[in-house]
């Protein structure tokens, strides 16, 4: 998605607020696609923290 954006001329920053990702990993996207092609894309881990659920993400939900 953040590739389809840019090529329709949306800003760093707007693909970013737009996906809810950071404008570093849509810089990353953008890099690879242009130096390795899709398939560089679809081959690697998405960068950035993993998304634990079942967590409790306040104070007051552990205890």
């Amino acid at each position: 998605m953040a590739i389809e954006h840019f090529s329709h001329g949306l800003t760093v920053r707007q693909i970013s607020e737009t996906l809810g990702v950071s404008e570093r990993t849509i810089q990353w996207y953008i890099k690879n696609y242009n130096s390795l092609g899709m398939e560089s894309l679809l081959k690697k881990k998405i960068p950035g923290r993993s998304k634990k659920w079942g967590i409790a993400t306040t104070y007051q939900e552990s205890c």
